[in-house]
């Protein structure tokens, strides 16, 4: 005798397998059945005649539990499909997503034994949906519960896809796709007019921003009276005067510039250098200023600079392109041998001495 299929064996002595479909009472069989008998059972006739054993297979014992069904996968095997918030071989693990942990429609998903995660609607964040996100611009209302309007919604047998008037004196939403009785009142963040100063409202994702805020007015509002001093802009003891579109800086003497940043180098003019080096006002070259064609401003230029780094007060201009200064680069005794003439100066007032001529720049 052959072997049963999975689910037509039983336990007869004979090995004889189910006949399905039976007839039995009248009525017909597709599988075991527990009608007038406590365990299922199955006719080996395809008429029932008297001839029937017990079912035997691995779903008989029904072992899927907490409402899993079986299905019978091989002589001696079973799979269940668990009930939801179930899981296991036989359906005998309670799944993390069983509480229901996911609040506000979130989705729950098993990420393991005992974790999950939420895929929460697109009102909602946060591990378990619990934080409700701010209202999108157009869809803020002044709901108590923070819940946004519905776009779009029908009322009355119209699509609506913004906040309307009909039947209300002031415009409202739906919380539903199809209105069932639940709304609010719509917000428009800039009804209030919060925008001071001339600046226009302007609804944004994040509420509303005031565009542009007016020369010297500040803050989410434009309310607020801009101090241009207060980052203290203005260097080398320079004092800010703070103005509606800006500040200006009121330089102490010797700096120069829009923020006193500028060492202002005065000219003191055309002096006669002595013959000998040891004896000499401005013995002391710092820098030669090479090029062709160099006018006197760009020696003027390069010689600034160099003093400046080293902290100089006072440098002279000899031999056209060579940059001098005192012993310790402090004012003292440039005039002493007197006024020269050997010196070119430019319409800025800016010279450049020639042999045994400086002519010289000092600073505070």
């Amino acid at each position: 005798m052959s072997e049963c299929d999975p689910d037509k064996k039983t336990d007869d002595s004979q090995g004889r397998c189910c006949a399905f479909p039976f007839e039995y009472g009248g009525r017909t069989y597709d599988s075991c059945t527990k009608v007038a008998h406590s365990r299922l059972w199955c006719s080996l006739n395809k008429v029932y005649k008297g001839q029937w054993a017990n079912c035997v297979n691995p779903c008989t014992n029904n072992p899927c539990q907490n409402g899993g069904v079986c299905t019978v996968t091989g002589d001696d095997s079973y799979s269940c499909k668990c009930a939801d918030g179930y899981y296991g071989h036989s359906c005998e693990k309670v799944s993390p997503c069983k509480s229901l942990p996911c609040k506000n429609g979130g989705t729950c998903t098993m990420t393991g034994p005992d974790s999950f995660s939420c895929t929460c609607t697109e009102e909602f964040e946060g591990d378990t949906c619990e934080k409700r996100l701010p209202c999108p611009p157009g869809k803020k209302t002044d709901d108590a519960k923070g819940r946004c309007c519905v776009f779009p919604f029908e009322y009355g047998g119209k699509t609506y896809n913004s906040c309307t008037k009909v039947a209300h004196s002031r415009l409202w939403c739906s919380f539903d796709k199809v209105y069932k009785g639940q709304w609010a009142n719509c917000v428009d963040e800039c009804a209030s007019s919060p925008c001071k100063n001339g600046a226009s409202c302007k609804i944004t994702q994040d509420g509303y921003s005031c565009q542009p805020c007016p020369a010297g007015w500040g803050g989410k509002n434009c309310d607020k009276d801009i101090d241009y001093c207060q980052s203290s802009p203005c260097k080398n003891g320079g004092q800010c005067v703070d103005q509606s579109q800006g500040y200006i800086c009121n330089c102490m003497d010797g700096y120069r510039g829009e923020n006193c940043e500028e060492v202002d180098w005065k000219s003191a003019g055309c002096f006669k250098e002595h013959k000998r080096k040891t004896t000499r006002a401005l013995r002391y070259k710092f820098a030669t200023v090479r090029g062709k064609k160099l006018n006197i401003d760009d020696v003027l230029d390069k010689c600034k600079v160099a003093a400046e780094k080293k902290g100089f007060k006072i440098f002279g201009i000899r031999s056209r392109n060579r940059c001098f200064t005192t012993s310790d680069g402090k004012v003292q005794d440039f005039d002493k041998y007197g006024v020269s003439s050997k010196c070119e100066i430019n319409d800025n007032g800016h010279g450049v001495g020639m042999k045994l001529a400086n002519f010289v720049y000092t600073r505070l």
